[in-house]
């Protein structure tokens, strides 16, 4: 007897699943390997891989795009 079934439909089961990120932009499961290793899609396109499942859960995934435009020296000055 095999699980070699139940491994495939729990990954499909994750496919497409959603979240909020800590930036409040939405993001999707576009592959589930294991707990260790997803690929998540965010609203705007940005794909990021080899992610854990629990910091997707938790929205702890940070989209590369968001914050490219701040520099350490914008912040000189700042009281």
């Amino acid at each position: 007897m095999t699980n070699k079934g139940k491994i495939a439909e729990y990954r499909k089961k994750h496919f497409g699943e959603s979240a909020v990120a800590n930036c409040g932009m939405k993001m999707f499961i576009i592959a589930y390997r294991n707990n260790d290793d997803i690929d998540v899609v965010f609203q705007d396109g940005t794909i990021v891989t080899n992610k854990r499942y629990k910091n997707f859960t938790k929205g702890k995934i940070a989209n590369p795009n968001i914050g490219l435009g701040l520099k350490i020296y914008d912040r000189i000055g700042e009281v």
